[in-house]
């Protein structure tokens, strides 16, 4: 995290609600995470609300992605769909760390 801040991105914890990591996320509060991946094609409906309901009481930022990789195994590309809006509060987070990093 401390790199990551170093070099003035956002760290988003990718699909915490995998692997019994959601149980944890206090957890990664102490870590000074910027964010979560709440938008993941295995988090249930719940577990994506949950996420982002979280996020938003934590002031942290919400991601998502399709997790990708074109070996033929996973989800479609652009699956799921994800809210313009978290692109847009990432970008302003983002610009946000620059401004207090300088």
């Amino acid at each position: 995290v401390r790199l990551i801040r170093d070099c003035k991105g956002l760290s988003i914890l990718a699909h915490p609600g995998l692997s019994g990591v959601f149980e944890r996320l206090p957890l990664f509060l102490d870590y000074g995470i910027d964010g979560m991946e709440a938008y993941y094609p295995k988090h249930t409906p719940v577990i994506t609300n949950e996420i982002v309901e979280f996020c938003n009481r934590h002031d942290l930022v919400v991601s998502g992605g399709s997790d990708y990789h074109a070996n033929g195994s996973g989800p479609d590309l652009g699956v799921p769909v994800i809210p313009y809006s978290v692109l847009e509060t990432i970008r302003k987070r983002c610009n946000e760390n620059r401004q207090i990093l300088k």
